[in-house]
């Protein structure tokens, strides 16, 4: 154990602070099971500090990071929130105005100074940690956060003493009072700005008594999001006329409409015997019959390429876009061979970047799952192509004698006790194992906390806890074909 440092206020019935450790929750981990009602573990540098979504939390000397055990009756999502609110009332007591993202992160002068994670690894507990970057300035950062990362040099006891002063053994409560919501409504970043937590988009109206930040959708509607991980939307530069727009894969073809910048009508046509008739039949119950201002299509089949493109022109009073690597993007495509680049992936690229604007993986679960990374600077870095798990289901069947069928979803438990049971387990876990160990591979090579937005029919075989914290746009590549289009044809944009 490291020499222990007296400097930091009491709190609870165990309190252990370190000059340096590896992770103040992992060592809360190790000790829950023999602590009293309320513990504290503080340290002023991580080894392999923790931060949300499993990414690491860069951790140098002279910050503040410090995990709170307290027994509780039941966890609950709004225990980040109303850390959130002891952190900002601590802050402005000190003389920093502070500011919050929902649901954990700390922002000072327009970067991100600190992160809380709440979570409860048995029942009746919860560990509360925060990690603050309580050092005087941003040289200690790499350089690839250094932009986006801010400071609160503070002192430490004075902001420690100020977090603690009011957590009480039964924390969390039930609900914020309205003085709470209020406050944090007050210093909320998100207010007013389009946002997508899961699959729900909206405008940010603010926060409710349960900690849950509520999101207004275009039709007027309010949802309550109690948990999940919120991405600030772009307006993109696509038309205002319709647009038909075509994504053709090797098992189906989707189809959208969008009108006024906004995709309102889909369908699929899968893959097979009359799938041109079919093709054409969806288009045009669509479209209602009626022509668009424009079109634009997908396709990584080429035998197709041409049938299509005639297909679209009976539908569109312009020529049919097609998508490829030399199409106008507003990418840098930093690959060695960009004719190589199947359309799709150009596209749920040109998405990402244009929509979302951040350092993004956009996870397209299909035939093949691909991983395409994108930098908020518009560079498109790479990628990574696996088996898709509908691809390995098919095969698996075909060559495994007694497994006639196999099916996609969340198990109800790892060990099956059927050959059923058995296989969507193992699905399961393939899919979920290939996505982790992928993106914490590229967030690790690369050095940089990358959102992921996932697509493609099998994100929705994905565990409800992964699509919280992640964004799922099904309609991710027509979106990215509509931006192209748009850039392509600059007039009549929104």
């Amino acid at each position: 154990m490291s020499k222990k440092l007296p400097e930091l206020p009491f709190f609870g019935q165990r309190v252990e602070v370190y000059k340096n450790i590896d992770s103040t929750i992992d060592r809360a981990r190790e000790i829950i099971n023999d602590s009293p009602d309320v513990a504290l573990i503080a340290a002023f540098s991580q080894d392999n500090g923790v931060g949300r979504r499993g990414s690491s939390w860069f951790s140098p000397e002279g910050g503040l990071y410090f995990s709170i055990i307290v027994r509780v009756k039941k966890a609950k999502a709004i225990a980040s929130v109303r850390a959130a609110f002891y952190a900002l009332k601590s802050l402005e007591d000190l003389g920093i105005e502070a500011h919050w993202k929902w649901p954990n992160d700390i922002i000072c002068s327009g970067g991100k100074a600190g992160g809380i994670i709440a979570q409860s690894p048995a029942p009746g507990w919860l560990i509360l940690s925060v990690g603050l970057n309580t050092f005087k300035d941003k040289k200690s950062f790499p350089e690839s956060v250094r932009d986006s990362a801010a400071v609160c040099p503070v002192d430490k006891k004075q902001f420690l003493s100020g977090f603690l002063k009011d957590i009480k053994q039964e924390f969390p409560v039930d609900k914020l009072s309205s003085g709470e919501i209020d406050y944090l409504n007050s210093r909320l970043t998100l207010t007013a700005r389009q946002c997508r937590v899961g699959d729900i988009q909206g405008t940010v109206r603010g926060i409710d008594e349960k900690g849950a930040l509520l999101v207004e959708s275009s039709g007027g509607k309010t949802t309550s999001v109690l948990t999940g991980s919120p991405i600030p939307v772009k307006k993109a530069p696509v038309p205002e006329d319709t647009l038909i727009l075509v994504d053709a894969g090797n098992t189906s073809t989707r189809i959208g409409l969008m009108t006024s910048g906004e995709i309102t009508k889909t369908g699929i046509v899968p893959s097979g015997e009359g799938y041109l008739d079919s093709l054409e039949k969806k288009i045009n119950s669509i479209t209602g019959g009626k022509k668009a201002a424009g079109s634009a299509f997908s396709c990584v089949v080429r035998s197709l390429e041409g049938k299509l493109k005639k297909t679209l022109e009976k539908y569109s009073r312009t020529k049919p876009l097609k998508i490829s690597h030399k199409a106008v993007s507003g990418l840098k495509l930093k690959v060695k061979d960009p004719s190589q680049l199947g359309p799709d992936r150009i596209c749920n690229a040109a998405a990402v970047y244009h929509i979302y604007g951040y350092d993004c993986i956009v996870a397209d679960l299909g035939t093949a799952n691909t991983f395409d990374i994108v930098s908020c600077s518009g560079e498109y870095i790479g990628g990574v192509i696996c088996p898709g798990i509908e691809s390995m289901a098919a095969d698996l069947i075909k060559r495994a004698d007694r497994i006639k069928s196999a099916c996609l979803g969340v198990p109800e438990k790892i060990a099956g006790t059927t050959t059923e049971e058995a296989v969507k387990s193992g699905l399961h876990l393939t899919l979920t194992g290939q996505i982790e160990k992928t993106i914490n591979e590229i967030r690790k090579e690369l050095n940089r906390d990358f959102r992921i937005i996932f697509t493609g029919g099998a994100a929705s075989s994905l565990p409800l806890q992964v699509t919280q914290e992640n964004p799922v746009d099904i309609d991710i590549t027509l979106k990215g074909m509509a931006v192209i289009w748009g850039l392509t044809n600059k007039s009549n944009l929104l």
